[in-house]
């Protein structure tokens, strides 16, 4: 009897137990819902992305327009007569007129430019001068500052078209070449609150 026993145990298959049989038959509908719940989040960082890209999209046309309004009015300053006059009184006045329609700018800047080795803007890197006349931040007579950012004025020099610097002290600097007679005789810069960007 004892081998019969020892044979019925050695005779016997291995059956999965319940909850064993269980795991496996759930295991394609855990594939399943694991494969929902990816393409879901891919979908959602897709829809991410694209709004993502499309608030970026509007900030930047929300900057372009506000720069160019901002350089449209420097523009309109750079053709002044009394530019050509070097009518500081008047200068200083249109100026005033321009800074106080845009409580945005923290000042408006008009630096003289004089080029003492005799070269031209036309030149790749000319020598320049580059002279203060009217900082709206200063009281008319008071000793004005240099140039915040110098490379930033000789680029618009060099390219004799509106820049936009770098971010100096809190400011972004936008900047408007005076021409005349294809020199730059004069900058025009509007120093622009970083906030108004953010």
């Amino acid at each position: 009897m004892a081998e019969a026993g020892v044979g019925m145990a050695g005779s016997r298959r291995w059956r999965p137990s319940v909850p064993l049989a269980a795991v496996v038959s759930l295991l394609p509908l855990a594939a399943f819902a694991i494969a929902v719940v990816l393409m879901l989040r891919a979908e959602r960082a897709d829809r991410l992305a694209d709004d993502i890209a499309a608030t970026a999209a509007n900030a930047a046309a929300s900057i372009r327009h506000e720069v160019r309004h901002r350089i449209d009015g420097l523009t309109a300053l750079a053709v002044s007569e009394a530019l050509d006059r070097r009518d500081l009184p008047a200068i200083r006045l249109e100026m005033q007129r321009l800074y106080d329609r845009h409580p945005e700018w923290a000042s408006l800047i008009l630096t003289e430019v004089t080029h003492p080795d005799g070269r031209t803007a036309t030149d790749l890197r000319p020598t320049i001068d580059l002279r203060p006349r009217i900082d709206l931040r200063r009281v008319e007579g008071e000793a004005l500052p240099p140039d915040p950012d110098p490379s930033g004025a000789a680029d618009v020099i060099a390219d004799r078209r509106p820049v936009i610097g770098n971010l100096v002290d809190g400011h972004l600097p936008v900047r408007v070449p005076v021409v005349r007679e294809g020199r730059v005789v004069f900058l025009l810069t509007a120093l622009v609150r970083a906030g108004l960007f953010s």
